[in-house]
């Protein structure tokens, strides 16, 4: 049985990084989520420990993207960045209901967050208004009949699109700091 201060333990080791390397604060443990904001941005890891134990991170921007509160998930930024991610990258709400599963678990969000959530931490939103645009256009689709397809495989190919985008442009900035250097 997880007990919440197995929890606290687990995310302080794991998301240590969101205050020494990017600048947040804890502003709250409190059941069911340890909370970390900076100026711009609010990080929740959520453990429903008193019920059906579902693990989650939250990304909250402190300014409206699209609506007031908007709460985007890790799920996003993966498929932004990796639209055809392998298992260990695919993003489902896990429900760890031991201490060792719960670690793993949180260890996995805590590196998929460094990975693909870095510039978000940083301060660049860029992602989350290109996800916007995902999840409208997904939205969009769903109103007319998608035979053999559910929301979240329009979501997918959705997200695999801006994807491809937002990579492609990426690289060309890359390249032309890089070009700029020389």
């Amino acid at each position: 049985m997880v007990k919440w201060d197995d929890f606290l333990e687990i995310v302080d080791r794991n998301f240590k990084y969101l205050e020494t390397e990017f600048g947040f604060r804890k502003v709250s443990t409190q059941i069911p989520s340890v909370e970390y904001e900076s100026s711009f941005l609010r990080i929740s890891i959520y453990y429903d420990i008193a019920n059906r134990k579902e693990l989650d991170v939250g990304i909250w921007p402190l300014q409206t993207i699209r609506r007031k509160g908007e709460r985007f998930g890790i799920g996003s930024l993966v498929k932004l960045h990796n639209p055809d991610p392998d298992e260990s990258e695919d993003y489902m709400s896990p429900f760890p209901l031991t201490k060792e599963q719960l670690e793993i678990e949180v260890q996995k969000y805590a590196a998929l967050l460094l990975k693909y959530g870095s510039d978000v931490l940083h301060g660049d939103l860029l992602d989350l208004f290109i996800w916007v645009k995902v999840a409208i256009e997904a939205s969009e689709i769903m109103r007319t009949p998608q035979p053999g397809k559910s929301i979240v495989q329009v979501f997918k190919e959705v997200a695999r699109k801006y994807a491809i985008e937002h990579l492609k442009e990426h690289a060309r900035e890359h390249q032309h700091k890089d070009d700029s250097k020389s």
